[in-house]
């Protein structure tokens, strides 16, 4: 199994009749002149998983959870998926989104999105939360 893309962005969606995977403002950095901690309004995290050939189209855990540089998970979400049935030797692909509004940041700094299936680490992407002065404006 391989994680083809991780990224949060502004905005994303799966195209229902085609299943394609629409990402707009991806981004890893978000900038602010509030005092932490704050919440982020909207954010998508998007997400495409490749199956291997050997995988049979069992049901599988996919976990999703964002910790602090001192490994302090703030966000879990956790659930069954299954890649689709493709033609005899293409691989299915699984889409993902997670809509993350309101997410609470409680210090500027690094966080780090995690995504497991089956328990096992298949990917992280990493965002970073800076505090601007508002006289830097």
């Amino acid at each position: 199994m391989q994680l083809m893309i991780l990224v949060t962005a502004d905005y994303a969606s799966i195209d229902q009749a085609t299943g394609k995977l629409n990402i707009l403002g991806a981004f890893s950095r978000i900038s602010t002149t509030k005092r932490f901690p704050i919440r982020h309004q909207r954010m998508s995290l998007a997400l495409k998983l490749r199956a291997d050939l050997e995988d049979h189209h069992d049901i599988r855990n996919l976990t999703i959870e964002m910790t602090d540089e001192d490994g302090n998970r703030l966000f879990h979400i956790s659930g069954p998926f299954q890649f689709p049935q493709t033609g005899k030797g293409i691989p299915g692909e699984y889409n993902a989104i997670v809509e993350l509004d309101g997410l609470e940041f409680p210090h500027p700094g690094f966080y780090e999105f995690l995504v497991y299936v089956d328990g096992k680490k298949v990917g992280q992407t990493p965002i970073e939360l800076v505090e601007r002065n508002q006289q830097s404006e």
